[in-house]
């Protein structure tokens, strides 16, 4: 499912409303809607992060040909890191980003498939809405679910 932009959304929500009567109507959707869209953007809807840092993807657990772990490794660690790492996963709502690291302490996100970068400092005005109309972006399935839990 791609993201749409406002406009888009009041049609298809008016053609909702008018095939399925639910509790708050059109206007509910509208709003819930641009509710979502509205949001500033955030580092972990690109990227998995805990605390408002990137996190990295484990590597493979560092196994020798014997199926023992290589010195040092701790397989309990690395088990809770993956956890922890597909649960940040879990959470992010926009397919086919990647972190780039600019300078000392400063990075942004960059699509994948395009030139499109966006710097997310916490005074940032960037909001989904305004990414929209810059960056055709995917949405994975926790936002769809987001976005679907509007229609309910």
């Amino acid at each position: 499912m791609k993201l749409i932009g406002m406009t888009d959304y009041v049609f298809f929500a008016q053609e909702k409303s008018n095939k399925d009567k639910v509790e708050g109507g059109f206007g509910y959707h509208i709003l819930t809607y641009a509710n979502f869209l509205k949001q500033p953007l955030e580092l972990w809807m690109f990227i998995p992060c805990k605390d408002g840092k990137p996190l990295e993807e484990p590597d493979g657990f560092g196994m020798y040909d014997d199926n023992t772990p290589y010195e040092g490794c701790d397989l309990d660690d690395w088990v809770e890191d993956c956890k922890e790492y597909q649960e940040a996963k879990d959470q992010v709502l926009f397919e086919g980003f990647q972190y780039v690291t600019q300078g000392m302490n400063t990075g942004c996100v960059r699509h994948i498939d395009s030139r499109s970068t966006f710097n997310l400092e916490p005074d940032s005005k960037w909001t989904i809405e305004a990414m929209e109309e810059i960056c055709e972006v995917t949405l994975t399935p926790n936002a769809i679910k987001q976005v679907n839990q509007l229609h309910q």
